[in-house]
């Protein structure tokens, strides 16, 4: 259920998009205090969530029932 939305992110982060939004938000964040902490939050909390979810789904993933179980 989870992979379309994952695939979206991805498709999304090949682009662009998200390096413009990070340039414009940089630019803005040298005037505007509400845009630099939003900056250095997202520096800081990005990072951070993506290793998150990427040990959930390494975890999510590793069920291994025993082989012998039933002998």
């Amino acid at each position: 259920a989870g992979y379309p939305v994952f695939l979206l992110i991805c498709a999304l982060a090949c682009t662009p998009l998200v390096k413009n939004i990070a340039l414009r938000l940089r630019e803005k964040s040298e005037t505007n205090a509400p845009a630099r902490v939003l900056d250095r939050t997202l520096q800081t909390a990005l990072p951070i969530a993506l290793f998150a979810l990427s040990v959930l789904a390494l975890v999510g993933d590793s069920y291994n029932p025993f082989l012998y179980f039933r002998f």
